[in-house]
This record gives structure tokens, C-alpha cells and sequence, in this order.
């Protein structure tokens, strides 16, 4: 299960993951982003209640996803990634790697507080 959280004061999306998350579910997550007219708001992927990471070729659908909605809209904004295993983290790591073909800025890091840092850092850079 996939939990999505909006705040546009901070222009942040909290996404917090449970489970198994599906790739329909992860699709759905940054469709949503795109419809609520807040591609640009900075993201913050909550993974430590994943209890798997996505696939390759889960991966290569949710980036082909992010640049045709990037053609679209613009460059998405910053995502943190937050990881506590180490499946995902390798899982996080391609995504990034990826993203870089949809100039999409990716940081991975171990708490929430480390994620509100970077993106403070980004924002103001």
C-alpha cells in the first residue's frame, strides 16, 4: 500500500510506502503528482515500511512515466528517498542513476530529518 500526503505550504509530497507497494500503485502516486498540478513540489519517499523494493523493469516503467510527464510539465522536483534495507536501497540507487535521464534529482538517505535537510539544501541552492 502506497499512502500520498500533500502539502502545499512546504509544496511537498509525502509518500509513505507498506507492504509490498505495486507498481499500479507507484504509477498512480506520480500520475496524481501531475494531476494535482504539483510536479514541481518537492517529494518525500518514505520506504521503510516497504517490504520490497521494485523490480528492474518496475523501475524502467515508473522512469519512462516521469520523463513523459516531465516532456509535460517540466522537470519534477527533487525526490528523497528514505531507506532502511538494503534491497531497496539498491532498488533506489538504479532509480537515481535513471532519473539523471530525466534530469530528475534523486538523494537517498536513512531518516525523514535527513530528507527535509537535503531538500532545504536544494531549494536553496
Amino acid at each position: 500500500m502506497v499512502h500520498y500526503e500533500r502539502d502545499d505550504e512546504r509544496q511537498r509530497i509525502l509518500v509513505r510506502a507498506e507492504g509490498p507497494p505495486s507498481l499500479e500503485e507507484t504509477l498512480a502516486i506520480i500520475n496524481r503528482q501531475a494531476a494535482d498540478g504539483a510536479w514541481s513540489y518537492a517529494v518525500v519517499y518514505d520506504s521503510r515500511g516497504a517490504s520490497r523494493g521494485p523490480t528492474t523493469e518496475e523501475l524502467h516503467e515508473v522512469i519512462r512515466l516521469v520523463g513523459k510527464l516531465t516532456a509535460k510539465h517540466g522537470p519534477r522536483g527533487p525526490v528523497a528517498v528514505v531507506i532502511s534495507n538494503a534491497d531497496f536501497f539498491r532498488a533506489a540507487k538504479r532509480y537515481a542513476a535513471l532519473g539523471e535521464l530525466t534530469a530528475l534529482e534523486v538523494e537517498l538517505v536513512a531518516t525523514p530529518e535527513a530528507a527535509e535537510i537535503w531538500l532545504q539544501q536544494v531549494k536553496h541552492s
